[in-house]
């Protein structure tokens, strides 16, 4: 952890596939990471009707995340019983878009 990071409120200790979670609206950046170690949740846009409350009180995120994902003592079991968002894209289903783009 960086010297800048110190006053964020991680504590010490050690990270890991078990216990760390990737947030993100794109798949594609975690391509390589393990699985179930990732969320997708679908992106906004400042244009939508709908404020996105994804976040706030009561929202889909939010109520995902806490208390559920937060108490979870496993964090891949957690997912693996309780998906949320965009399905992840594996490097299979990559490898076949290239393939079969355009036919």
């Amino acid at each position: 952890m960086s010297m800048h990071a110190t006053n964020l409120g991680w504590k010490k200790g050690d990270y890991n596939e078990s216990n760390t979670l990737l947030l993100d609206d794109s798949p594609y950046k975690a391509l390589l990471d393990p699985l179930r170690t990732r969320i997708f949740p679908y992106s906004c846009s400042f244009k939508a009707k709908n404020a996105d409350n994804s976040l706030g009180p009561g929202g889909d995120l939010r109520v995902y995340l806490e208390p559920g994902l937060l108490t979870s003592e496993n964090v891949q079991k957690y997912m693996e019983q309780h998906p949320f968002g965009q399905k992840a894209i594996t490097v299979k289903k990559l490898v076949m878009g290239i393939l079969f783009k355009g036919n």
